[in-house]
């Protein structure tokens, strides 16, 4: 039985929200149900893009969680050309656009279905870093497990992070100046950690472009059962990187990841953040 809106367009919830790199003034939203939104004069109108609808595989996604539908997870432009553009659809592997959104073709190769966010190397768009949920891996038909890597614009992809077990992942950053030093986080199956050793994740990093990954040491305590579901570096201090659990605790290095503090800021008291998790860090400079 599908669930009510299953092929109903959206808005519906917001999911995702990506500002043009070259012209402030555009901004697309990606929903759920799957739909992308654009506006071209800061959130004051707004235009569906509906091609993405066209893609042949939109009706028949299922999403296994009861109370979550299909949606877009991430859209991604291209910083070398503003045209092209990528959208991570939950679990619909992700859609490739040139066209600035009015049409797209799917992307399938070699990739788990269920792609939560997307990095473009800002030197080379051919490649392309990616993390998913792990869908396939846990159903046995994917080499990878969280962690994937495109040479070639996103038609295929190679796995990863291979040297942890782990194969769930939401959150990557890039160092804005050194594009090699990567952070991310894996954790064990998908965000329902019953269990009492949580979400038994790992803070990875890696700085040769994602060839070889370590694992992080905080010295918080529990980072291993509070799954780091965001993080970011600061543009303006490259050196500055914030990462988050889901359960609200914020951990800060200043020199790219080395050391570690915590800072005690009692975020999981916000819009019930420990039970939703947060899942995106933004900074600021004004």
């Amino acid at each position: 039985m599908k669930k009510p809106s299953y092929g109903r367009r959206g808005p519906g919830k917001v999911h995702c929200v990506t500002v043009d790199p070259e012209d402030p003034d555009t901004i697309y939203a990606g929903t759920e149900p799957i739909g992308i939104w654009v506006t071209h004069d800061r959130g004051e109108n707004w235009t569906a893009l509906e091609g993405i609808l066209d893609l042949p595989n939109i009706p028949d996604i299922w999403y296994p969680v009861p109370s979550v539908e299909p949606h877009v997870r991430d859209i991604t432009i291209d910083p070398k050309n503003r045209d092209v553009m990528y959208a991570a659809l939950q679990v619909g592997y992700l859609a490739k656009s040139t066209d600035r959104g009015r049409t797209w073709r799917l992307l399938t190769g070699g990739i788990d279905a269920d792609v939560h966010a997307l990095i473009i190397h800002p030197k080379d768009s051919n490649t392309i870093l990616a993390t998913t949920g792990g869908h396939g891996h846990r159903k046995g038909e994917t080499q990878g497990k969280a962690l994937y890597v495109s040479r070639d614009a996103g038609e295929s992809w190679s796995p990863m992070a291979m040297e942890f077990e782990q194969d769930y992942a939401v959150a990557m950053a890039m160092h804005p100046e050194n594009p090699d030093i990567l952070i991310s986080a894996v954790a064990n199956g998908p965000p329902r950690w019953r269990r009492p050793s949580g979400a038994e994740a790992r803070l990875i990093a890696s700085k040769d472009g994602g060839a070889s990954w370590h694992e992080v040491e905080t010295g918080f305590e529990g980072i291993g059962a509070e799954f780091p579901g965001a993080m970011s570096f600061d543009p303006a201090n490259p050196d500055d990187v914030y990462v988050c659990t889901h359960k609200g605790n914020l951990l800060r290095s200043r020199d790219g990841g080395g050391e570690w503090e915590h800072i005690p800021l009692d975020l999981a008291g916000f819009g019930g953040l420990a039970e939703r998790g947060l899942t995106d860090i933004r900074i600021f400079h004004t």
